[in-house]
């Protein structure tokens, strides 16, 4: 136990006040994780070191925005494959609630799109799942510390001009990245009005202009290219 100062007592006397659990600073960690037993295995293994404690977790990256607020999160590790709204998407939406959020993605996917992705949304670090939990704390302890943290098995972009490459789901809207997502899932035009709170035709133009934007002409090249992005899990 570690002494962090001295006061006097009533009676004059010196005491030494002892660092213990109430006095240490709480790391509040996020987890949006869309896999559940990946999830909880995650969640199980942060909370083994001293100080982390995970105050919310989610699979549906609509909630992530809130969590983030409601809890005045400190990290927010998240998946960039979620349900409901992609982790990209949720990450930005984090930032802008709460700017001082750190951000760890932990994702399975390596290549430069994902991780200059993940990186213009405003995360950290970017862990791969493969790697070790070690390199996970790492990444969380790196963020805190106000520095960057890259997977040693993610090869710099400036070395293959990543960076460089055009990406075309950037050219799309928040909104239309958040009906894209919500297509890819599956869910008619009805359902994502009803979801979004918007007119079907609403819906059907956003659809329209992702099509036009991403050079896909149907549904099953628009989910091939939402699991490619990492925007949804692959299918089972």
């Amino acid at each position: 136990m570690r002494c962090l100062g001295e006061l006097p007592d009533k009676d004059g006397d010196i005491f030494r006040i002892q660092e213990t659990q109430s006095t240490r600073k709480v790391i509040r960690i996020i987890l949006a994780e869309d896999h559940s037993v990946v999830r909880a295995g995650v969640r199980g293994l942060l909370e083994r070191i001293e100080g982390f404690r995970v105050v919310a977790e989610t699979a549906d990256g609509s909630d992530v925005e809130v969590l983030v607020k409601e809890h005045k999160a400190d990290v927010l590790v998240v998946d960039l494959a979620l349900h409901g709204l992609d982790g990209i998407e949720a990450t930005r939406r984090a930032l802008r609630v709460r700017p001082s959020t750190r951000v760890v993605v932990l994702s399975m996917h390596r290549s430069d799109a994902h991780v200059t992705q993940a990186i213009n949304a405003g995360a950290n670090a970017y862990v791969l799942k493969d790697d070790s939990f070690e390199d996970l704390v790492e990444a969380v302890r790196a963020v805190l510390r106000g520095e960057s943290y890259m997977s040693r098995s993610v090869p710099a972009l400036s070395s293959r001009g990543g960076a460089g490459v055009e990406d075309r789901y950037a050219s799309l809207t928040p909104r239309e990245r958040e009906v894209l997502h919500l297509v890819a899932e599956g869910l008619t035009s009805d359902e994502i009005a009803g979801r979004l709170s918007l007119s079907v035709r609403t819906v059907e133009t956003h659809r329209a202009n992702i099509m036009a934007k991403l050079g896909i002409r149907n549904q099953t090249r628009l989910v091939h290219f939402a699991i490619h992005r990492g925007l949804i899990p692959p299918m089972d």
